[in-house]
């Protein structure tokens, strides 16, 4: 049924009662004609794909979209980079990953946009836990705590954006 639905990956917040299906994100890489009760983010991984109902632009190839990414990104989008990406650099492109990451988040808070910093697991092996994900954030001079917060509010903000049927 995922892959009928184009469904990447789904998130869930961690709460007593897992039936309720307003903590479920869909992550989808098309909006899904059939919406249901779960909120749904829209990824795109090519900045020409870039539409009005992206939500969150997957950063792979920092150096290709460097020129292209002010001029394609609007506000409230999301950039997303990912530690997998960096799990296999050596010294020298760790250091290049962690300067571009910086270089993502102050021109996500000069262009209003929101910095997402993930996983990038494809498995459960590939999972980070929350102790590298703060320790990443610290070496990005982002704090945690603030970083936690206005995801959440990004999130409740693409929430209410979706109270319209496409």
């Amino acid at each position: 049924m995922a892959r009928r639905l184009n469904i990447e990956t789904i998130g869930v917040k961690n709460t007593p009662d897992l039936n309720s299906s307003c903590d479920v994100v869909l992550r989808v890489k098309n909006r899904s004609p059939m919406q249901g009760n779960f909120r749904q983010l829209v990824v795109c991984e090519d900045i020409s794909g870039i539409s009005s109902k992206t939500d969150l632009l997957t950063i792979k190839d920092f150096s290709r979209i460097r020129n292209n990414l002010t001029k394609k990104i609007r506000p409230n989008l999301g950039l997303e980079i990912s530690i997998a990406d960096a799990r296999r650099l050596d010294a020298n492109a760790l250091g290049r990953w962690l300067s571009q990451a910086k270089y993502v988040y102050r021109l996500c808070r000069s262009t209003r946009c929101q910095f997402i910093i993930s996983s990038g697991a494809k498995s459960i092996f590939g999972m980070v836990s929350s102790r590298t994900f703060e320790s990443i954030l610290t070496m990005l001079n982002i704090s945690p705590a603030n970083y936690w917060a206005e995801l959440s509010a990004w999130l409740d903000s693409k929430d209410t954006v979706r109270s319209y049927v496409c």
